[in-house]
């Protein structure tokens, strides 16, 4: 009876072993997404006459963003993090070299440096940004929600205070369709940057 029961409580371990060892074996992959920046980088040529430095960063973002796992919305109130679905890098990071990326082809100069940079290139203005909500749903719409600042480096003041609210509907109900969409509210907010920076520099003395 002792050797039966015994042979019986073997078959089961072995048993749970097997599904478990079966169900990871079988788990999804995880696949990684980056933010990219315009295509056209490349081939952005020099201001004439802009002989110093626009500097993008630091870039915030709020606590609940501060995480690989890429975030979507099933209702106001409730988030989802894809455990499968997963930002290459720290999103901050991301972010900032995406928009000094866009900003090299909008303002058409390779002067654009992130955060932090070498005192030997200390930038005239410095775009800082806070971005509050970076998430959206899968299908439906994603949304980016920016403060954000254009300083006067020289003159330690602020020159232009304005917040950023950008919706843009994804093509495809899936993490490819997010990440893309994301790119496009990305490529939106630098436009608005770079739109600013062109104003403040017709204003100001030696712009």
């Amino acid at each position: 009876m002792v050797r039966s029961s015994f042979l019986g409580f073997a078959a089961v371990i072995l048993t749970v072993m097997l599904v478990f060892s079966g169900g990871c074996a079988q788990s999804k992959p995880t696949k990684f997404y980056v933010l990219h920046s315009m295509l056209d980088a490349r081939t952005s040529a020099q201001l004439e006459g802009q002989d110093f430095f626009i500097g993008v960063g630091p870039v915030k973002i709020a606590d609940y963003l501060d995480r690989p796992q890429m975030i979507t919305r099933k209702g106001e109130s409730s988030l989802e993090l894809a455990e499968f679905d997963r930002w290459a890098e720290p999103l901050d990071r991301n972010l900032t070299r995406t928009i000094s990326g866009n900003l090299t082809v909008l303002l058409h100069t390779e002067n654009i440096i992130s955060f932090p940079w070498p005192k030997a290139a200390r930038p005239k203005y410095q775009v800082t940004i806070g971005v509050v909500r970076m998430d959206g749903m899968l299908g439906g719409k994603v949304v980016l929600d920016a403060r954000w600042m254009i300083l006067s480096v020289e003159e330690e003041k602020a020159l232009l205070t304005k917040r950023s609210f950008i919706e843009i509907p994804t093509l495809t109900a899936d993490y490819d369709g997010f990440a893309l969409a994301m790119s496009t509210a990305v490529e939106t907010l630098s436009r608005e940057i770079a739109s600013s920076i062109g104003a403040i520099r017709t204003t100001q003395p030696g712009g």
